[in-house]
């Protein structure tokens, strides 16, 4: 290894030069050449929130809506969690996560771990039942409080 002041170069050891990287101009700089690294590593250091943006709202809005839950959390950075959840449209296609995502957000759990088992559970496929409407809290039980306690209070028994 020989390092200059304007660049570093790396050789073997019968000394032919294998790489030549610019040096960094100030401390804890890093200076990468992309093509020194393996082909699965460069999207991860190419990855920005709005290229992730871009492409959720490429696929729909209801992964759109997941992805800015994901990137809007604080104080947690979900930018690497948002990437691997768009990458989940190259295994399983774009209609498929838009489905996962939409399940996820009527379930109100739109996190990574639940859209993907939603994926490959086949979830997405379902169609989600009409919800009934909660009755009302008079209505919560079958009987009133008079005729269950009523008997003791000198009232009405509820036998």
């Amino acid at each position: 290894m020989r390092g200059g002041s304007r660049e570093v170069q790396i050789y073997t050891g019968d000394y032919q030069v294998i790489a030549t990287h610019t040096r960094a101009h100030r401390p804890g700089q890093r200076v990468t050449n992309l093509n020194h690294l393996p082909h699965h590593k460069v999207a991860g250091l190419l990855l920005t929130r709005e290229s992730c943006r871009q492409q959720a709202a490429e696929i729909g809005p209801s992964t759109q809506e997941v992805v800015a839950r994901l990137l809007d959390h604080r104080p947690e950075d979900r930018l690497r969690t948002a990437g691997r959840l768009l990458r989940l449209a190259d295994r399983f296609g774009q209609k498929r996560l838009e489905a996962a995502c939409a399940r996820a957000l009527r379930f109100d759990d739109p996190s990574y771990m639940t859209i993907k088992h939603i994926l490959e559970q086949g979830l997405d496929a379902e169609d989600l039942a009409e919800t009934t409407k909660p009755l009302p809290s008079a209505m919560a039980f079958v009987r009133t409080a008079e005729e269950l306690v009523g008997h003791l209070m000198g009232g009405v028994s509820w036998r």
